[in-house]
């Protein structure tokens, strides 16, 4: 189910355009609009870059060991392939191809990446079962 209203995500957040306007988006296969969405402007960018940066500053990530960024990342990526039907879903509803080709296209490179990580060519401590596939 597609979302009625997309807002911005900056900083942890759900946060109003700084235009205060939204633009609707229509299924390619019925026309039939679906969702409003935020407009974004400058100042939105700015205040996302912002935050991108005072969460790199401030955050744990700088702290973090590749390992531990490493982890993060693959938890990122497997929540990713969990909710692949909800991706392809989502894809097929905004460009208008069938599910199953959202899919593909959605999740196929992404398993093939996840495949192909570099923390897979030496054993890792975080995933000692991991062989590269490439």
């Amino acid at each position: 189910m597609a979302p009625e209203n997309v807002s911005h995500y900056i900083g942890g957040r759900q946060v109003r355009s700084a235009l205060l306007k939204t633009f609707g988006v229509a299924d390619p296969a019925t026309g039939k609009e679906y969702a409003q969405v935020a407009v974004g402007i400058a100042g939105d960018i700015n205040q996302a870059v912002l935050a991108a940066q005072d969460a790199l500053q401030t955050g744990p990530w700088p702290e973090m060991r590749p390992l531990e960024r490493a982890a993060v990342l693959t938890g990122i990526g497997d929540a990713i392939v969990a909710r692949a039907g909800d991706i392809a879903e989502a894809e097929a509803l905004g460009t208008g191809l069938p599910v199953t080709q959202g899919r593909e296209r959605s999740c196929s490179s992404l398993t093939r990446a996840r495949r192909c990580r570099p923390c897979c060519w030496r054993r890792s401590p975080l995933r000692p079962d991991c062989q590269p596939a490439c």
